[in-house]
């Protein structure tokens, strides 16, 4: 069941690429910006968050010290507000609460699909 899991990861961080950019849609509704701009800063967020796991897996297989997911996560999260802000050019505290939101969102949506995943996977067996 895990390695069938671990298999269906890409594809269902595939899945989840447009529901994070319709969650940016919908908390930049009076920007006019149109989603498949939201959708390119998704891309943009997503392969950085790939780049830097792909780093930290070869920092750790190279000289065996372990990053940390804390210090993993909390440059992702600087990395991300500091693009809403250059982006989407609004004020620092509507970029952190509009932040926050979005990661909301997205762990709501990615459980979801975690578990439509697991089910997936429990029913290729």
């Amino acid at each position: 069941l895990l390695e069938n899991f671990m298999h269906n990861i890409p594809k269902l961080m595939f899945l989840l690429l447009p529901f994070f950019a319709l969650s940016l849609k919908l908390l930049y509704v009076r920007r006019k910006v149109y989603l498949v701009d939201h959708a390119v800063f998704t891309l943009h967020l997503h392969a950085f968050i790939f780049l830097l796991l792909l780093v930290m897996l070869l920092i750790n297989l190279i000289t065996g010290l372990s990053v940390g997911f804390g210090y993993t996560f909390l440059l992702i999260m600087i990395y991300f507000v500091v693009a809403l802000r250059v982006v989407y050019k609004q004020s620092w505290f509507k970029t952190v609460v509009k932040a926050f939101l979005s990661c909301f969102l997205y762990a709501m949506v990615m459980a979801f699909v975690v578990v439509i995943g697991i089910i997936a996977s429990a029913a290729t067996l």
